[in-house]
């Protein structure tokens, strides 16, 4: 019996040695790969001011390009870019000590991605004046103040008219007479409110990341390009692909050939935009019930086109198949004599889409029932085996606790500004 487990032994130290080996080697590779460094977060931090100040300057000043509004954000790719080329050209191949990683990559397009959406159109651009336009339009006629100002809490909103009337009317400065404390109030207790709900969401994605990605397999579409331009911290052969620089060509030609035509009119234009009259189909159509199709673009935008690509085939069926239902649904409902754009009318348009969100919502969660089970079992014991949560951002538990404690917090907010407790529940909930 010593014989064998002598035997056994030798012959199986080498290949624990190996083992052992091979596991340094990946942990000491993990370690290089590390994205989460203190030299990616100083880059995204320093980065983070110059997008935002770029996408308020495009958006909100020359109201152009805007680069929230669309799922990719133009300005963080093109910092991205800026990035691995720099990495490339000059980092590896003169400092390879110092190039950047794929991770820290990844780590400074996110970091820089989010701060873009917060700067954008759609958010702060809106929200911060939302905090005194209804004090600085109310008047005499629209009755804004009987109406629904007296409801708006003061330590939410800027309300003093004095104060407002150069933020408005401009040729002045916040940093002067007191006026940036009038603000900071406010501005600094919604920012703790958006804080909290970034991390409400944080929890959700950490519930939901093995479900999606491991599970159902999601694809992911927008993040297609920035994972593979970042391949091994990044490589010129990405941007050598023949079909990328045709695409480059054509998509920036079209730009640079309309742009020309702005300045000399002479050159000729081809018009991609959807607002344009001559890209919509309506004109086409002019007899009954025909012409009760409705404004019906047909825009020609390289970006979108690509993007779609991207997207797995029975989505993009589903984007140009219910586009064209709905025009046919305002055909029979011109054929039918229901009067067109009333309210709660057939073909109920915004009723459908409340519904099919609604019916996505349910699906997805009874698709994820197995695992929000075993999810909620690991946050209750955390020695459950049913499944393992080492590999995620936060444990399960402080997922699950995080997410009702900032729950909590998000509907105690907003029935201290006034709401009632069922609508607060109900809507976050929705």
């Amino acid at each position: 019996m010593r014989a064998f487990w002598k035997a056994r032994f030798a012959v199986q130290a080498p290949s624990v040695a190996v083992a052992g080996v091979q596991q340094r080697e990946s942990v000491e590779e993990a370690a290089r790969e590390r994205g989460v460094t203190l030299r990616s977060v100083l880059i995204g931090t320093l980065l983070i001011p110059v997008n935002t100040y770029w996408i308020i300057q495009v958006e909100g000043i020359w109201h152009r390009n805007h680069a929230t509004a669309m799922s990719l954000f133009w300005n963080t790719v093109f910092c991205l870019m800026i990035l691995i080329l720099l990495n490339v050209l000059v980092l590896k191949r003169y400092f390879a000590r110092y190039a950047f990683t794929q991770g820290e990559l990844i780590v400074i397009y996110v970091m820089i991605t989010i701060a873009s959406a917060l700067a954008g159109h759609d958010t702060l651009q809106l929200g911060i004046p939302a905090l005194s336009m209804p004090f600085w339009g109310a008047n005499e006629t629209n009755g804004w103040d009987q109406l629904f100002n007296h409801y708006f809490p003061k330590w939410l909103t800027v309300q003093d008219k004095e104060f407002l009337r150069p933020y408005y009317e401009g040729h002045s400065s916040l940093y002067i007479g007191g006026r940036i404390l009038v603000w900071l109030r406010p501005v600094l207790i919604w920012s703790v409110f958006i804080g909290v709900m970034g991390l409400v969401m944080v929890c959700m994605n950490v519930i939901l990341r093995r479900q999606w990605m491991e599970n159902e397999k999601l694809s992911y579409p927008i993040v297609q390009l920035p994972m593979a331009m970042v391949a091994n911290g990044g490589n010129t052969r990405f941007f050598l692909q023949k079909p990328l620089i045709l695409g480059a060509l054509l998509g920036g030609g079209l730009d640079v050939l309309n742009g020309l035509h702005v300045l000399f009119p002479t050159i000729p234009e081809i018009v991609v935009r959807h607002d344009d009259p001559s890209r919509n189909l309506q004109q086409y159509f002019t007899s009954p019930p025909w012409n009760g199709v409705g404004w019906f673009p047909l825009p020609l935008y390289p970006f979108i086109i690509a993007l779609g690509y991207f997207l797995p085939v029975d989505l993009s069926f589903s984007i140009w198949f219910f586009f064209l239902l709905k025009m046919a649904l305002r055909v029979v409902a011109t054929a039918v004599g229901v009067e067109q754009g009333r309210p709660y009318t057939f073909p109920f348009f915004n009723e459908q889409s409340y519904g099919a969100w609604f019916a996505i919502f349910a699906f997805a969660i009874w698709g994820a029932r197995h695992h929000l089970r075993e999810v909620w079992r690991k946050a209750v014991n955390p020695r459950y085996a049913g499944i393992d949560d080492a590999r995620e951002a936060l444990s399960y538990r402080g997922a699950v606790i995080g997410l009702l404690l900032g729950l909590a917090f998000l509907i105690a907010f907003c029935v201290q500004a006034g709401m009632k407790l069922w609508v607060a529940v109900l809507f976050f909930l929705i």
